[in-house]
């Protein structure tokens, strides 16, 4: 059993617990006079249409800011003929008069069929009765999805498909103002406990997504300040959520992947920090961070773009009035991949499209590996792709499938291949014959090695007690600096003859991005990366070779200790 599964009953029974609290705290607050929202519909109450069209996958779409012009009906009737699984609808719904509900959700109908889950959030026009009011739509357009938990319309969340869900949804209104006051979200707030524990239980129940929408953004090239403010936006980020949707700027804008890590501990609203660019391209990685899009191309009419507004670095696609372009964000999941497309409905010729990967596509050719099926009495031989291994000292040998390594009391053991990447994902696998003793055991797994200047790497360290420990860091020549602190991987304990896997990708020149995991062989890996770190040291923005290096501490006793490594594998990310 993985650490994960391990601890994902404790984790998910607390997460409840906070949830159910909070809700309580709510619905205690709410002034008696107030219209009460519509109730949560449960699961026995609707079809289940959270049972996913195809096998293995979700599908759906997401826009705001709709209307019921031409251009509103156009993109209705894209989704009604992309057949999603459901809609997210941002906010913003009809624009009309008060009273006018019903028409605008028959109009909804008329194009996505009756009984689907167009399934709704407030956005400021009916938050507080402008155009409207989200109890009246929420009672003409009712939730659709089994399992909902929250106050639909509102705050909610829930797990698609029911059973075995490969997403969760969770929606959110800060900076919104309802008849009660203005949603916070500040950090200490309920509702932040609330969307922390949404989010922290999908995690926990190992839900392979998690997908947050909220109606106001807070990165923007728009016209509208971080009204969600900077606690929400950096608890989303240090949760590493996968995707965070928004409506409310009436045009489109996609960011490169962002996220925490070395040099970007917290962002700050109004300004650009490129160490909080995690991946800049349209492929990126599960698990490294996050991707916002506004998708306020419902049918209203749209507005500039800002290319020198001051976030505007945090963004790789936009689109707005002077090329408006009418149309949802297309989004298919499965266990290990998110594609997402903007769908045209109307209006220009804008275009853009993003993968979230998981592991390396094994079908993709690595540039080395090796499974050391060879013999080899002295050394370690040449890879099956990548060359000869070049290593120092003694003590290696290649036998029973795996590479050795003896190590004495106080001696470390170096190798490597001559490869030149500068972007590499690299894996492989350890065990050692016996518990290391004293100050334990050190594996440095190099992703990427600029000869005669140095590299990064992920150094485990295997304690006597059997603990594992990994951080991230930079050499140079014989020196080490570290770019994150040495972590403990929760529930991972390492015993004599069992394997580690170790991960490595180190990725992209000023900044370098640095990430790892480990975990036991044999459990499925974590979907998300343990450390995160960047770093722009001149002399190391080049393609390097890839290596490990082993060290056994000086206090160890029972020596020589044998170290045996296999599965060695490189790929480009």
């Amino acid at each position: 059993m993985s650490h994960r599964t391990a601890l994902a009953p404790l984790v998910a029974t607390l997460a409840a617990a906070a949830l159910t609290a909070l809700l309580a705290t709510d619905v205690a607050r709410a002034p008696a006079a107030l219209p009460a929202g519509p109730p949560v519909v449960a699961a026995a109450d609707v079809a289940d249409a959270a049972a996913a069209a195809t096998e293995g996958e979700v599908h759906f779409t997401a826009a705001g800011d709709y209307g019921a012009g031409p251009q509103s009906r156009a993109v209705f009737g894209t989704i009604g003929r992309l057949a999603p699984d459901l809609n997210l609808a941002l906010g913003d719904l009809s624009y009309g008069a008060v009273g006018g509900e019903q028409a605008w959700c028959d109009l909804v109908t008329q194009h996505v069929g009756a009984g689907f889950p167009f399934q709704l959030l407030a956005g400021n026009h009916e938050s507080n009765g402008t155009n409207g009011h989200i109890n009246d739509f929420s009672s003409c357009l009712p939730n659709q999805l089994p399992g909902l938990v929250g106050t639909y319309g509102r705050q909610w969340y829930v797990d698609v498909p029911a059973q075995d869900p490969l997403v969760r949804y969770v929606m959110i209104s800060p900076g919104l103002t309802f008849p009660e006051g203005l949603a916070s979200y500040a950090a200490g707030s309920p509702r932040y406990a609330w969307t922390a524990a949404a989010i922290d239980g999908a995690r926990a129940e190992q839900i392979p997504w998690v997908v947050v929408g909220s109606h106001t953004p807070c990165l923007s090239m728009g016209q509208y300040p971080c009204d969600m403010g900077p606690d929400l936006l950096n608890l989303l980020l240090g949760s590493d959520v996968d995707l965070v949707l928004h409506g409310h700027e009436h045009l489109y804008q996609r960011t490169k992947q962002l996220g925490h890590g070395t040099g970007c501990t917290r962002m700050t609203p109004g300004t650009a920090d490129l160490d909080c660019v995690v991946d800049a391209d349209a492929s990126m990685v599960k698990g490294a961070g996050t991707v916002f899009a506004t998708v306020g191309t419902g049918g209203v009419v749209q507005r500039d773009v800002n290319p020198s507004d001051p976030e505007a670095p945090y963004f790789a696609a936009a689109s707005g009035l002077a090329t408006a372009t009418w149309g949802v964000l297309d989004v298919r999941v499965t266990a290990t991949t998110l594609t997402a497309a903007f769908a045209r409905a109307d209006g220009g010729t804008f275009t853009d499209a993003f993968t979230i990967g998981g592991t390396p596509d094994p079908g993709g050719a690595p540039f080395a590996a090796d499974t050391f099926t060879r013999s080899v009495a002295s050394g370690l031989g040449s890879a099956e792709t990548g060359g000869a291994w070049r290593t120092s000292g003694t003590g290696y040998s290649v036998a029973g499938g795996t590479a050795r390594v003896q190590l004495g009391a106080g001696t470390g053991r170096d190798l490597a291949l001559p490869v030149s990447s500068a972007s590499t994902d690299l894996t492989l696998t350890a065990a050692t014959d016996r518990a290391p003793t004293g100050g334990g055991l050190y594996l440095s797994v190099d992703g990427r090695r600029v000869p005669g200047v140095g590299g990064y790497r992920a150094k485990v360290h295997v304690g006597s007690s059997g603990a594992v420990s990994v951080g991230l860091t930079r050499t140079a020549g014989s020196s080490e600096t570290a770019l994150t602190p040495s972590a403990v991987v929760p529930g991972l304990t390492h015993v004599a003859g069992q394997r580690l896997q170790v991960r490595v990708q180190v990725t992209g020149t000023s900044p370098t991005t640095v990430r790892a995991r480990v975990w036991r062989a044999g459990d499925p890996e974590p979907s998300a990366w343990q450390l995160t770190a960047t770093d722009a040291t001149a002399g190391l923005q080049a393609a390097g070779e890839i290596g490990a290096y082993l060290y056994l501490s000086s206090s160890a006793t029972g020596t020589p200790l044998v170290a045996q490594l296999d599965d060695v594998v490189a790929r480009t990310p």
